[in-house]
């Protein structure tokens, strides 16, 4: 399956897409979040043959939804909408911190948060489709 990764700011959005098993997220583009953005979040999904989406969820240390957290909320609906097709929400905190020291940016590094939201989901996916096919043989 193959995904696109969303990581959400209320000026530009990250972009991530996944490989065609779904089990690598590669840091695509930075979009600004404005009128346009829905349109080239579609494109992206149409030109990559995406089955799901990703985005990631905002909550502070004690897990309590951040200030923007209303309006990723907001913003995944009208795209599930939009799209007729899943889209899943994934912890987000310090991707942007990680990112930064992964790709020794200084600025903005939307595209390499959103690949890290999307391989967390797409890692834990795959540890809980591991775990539904075990099975005890005595």
């Amino acid at each position: 399956m193959k995904y696109l990764g969303l990581d959400y700011g209320s000026k530009y959005i990250g972009v991530a897409r996944s490989d065609e098993g779904g089990t690598i997220a590669f840091p695509g583009t930075s979009i600004p979040n404005d009128e346009k953005s829905f349109e080239k979040i579609v494109y992206e999904i149409q030109k990559e043959g995406v089955e799901a989406v990703v985005i990631g969820s905002s909550y502070d240390q004690d897990g309590v939804a951040n200030d923007i957290m209303e309006a990723i909320t907001t913003f995944k609906e009208e795209l599930e909408l939009l799209l007729g097709m899943p889209v899943y929400f994934e912890k987000e905190a310090f991707t942007s911190v990680h990112a930064r020291q992964a790709s020794g940016k200084e600025g903005r590094v939307d595209s390499h948060a959103a690949a890290l939201i999307l391989q967390r989901y797409m890692d834990r996916a795959q540890v809980t489709q591991n775990k539904a096919s075990d099975t005890i043989n005595i």
